[in-house]
């Protein structure tokens, strides 16, 4: 299972070389990574806010926590 994690990986982060199954893997995941990354965390905050009434203090610690997982994962993406 680890080489064959590892070969997809490899072929993921190598757009050029990659083959079919690979890009219908990023095709459909990466969309749904990225929608849950970014919509998730607000529409929690939203839902927490309206049920609690904390809105500014969930929002807040949200937004901190969005900027800390972005910057985080930043280098990490540009490094390959």
């Amino acid at each position: 299972i680890i080489p064959v994690t590892g070969y997809i990986l490899k072929k993921i982060f190598k757009i050029k070389d990659m083959g079919i199954f690979e890009l219908g893997l990023v095709a459909i995941f990466t969309p749904i990574f990225g929608m849950a990354l970014i919509v998730g965390p607000v529409v929690y905050a939203f839902t927490v806010a309206g049920m609690v009434g904390i809105n500014v203090l969930v929002l807040i610690i949200i937004m901190l926590m969005m900027v800390f997982i972005i910057s985080g994962l930043g280098p990490w993406f540009k490094e390959e």
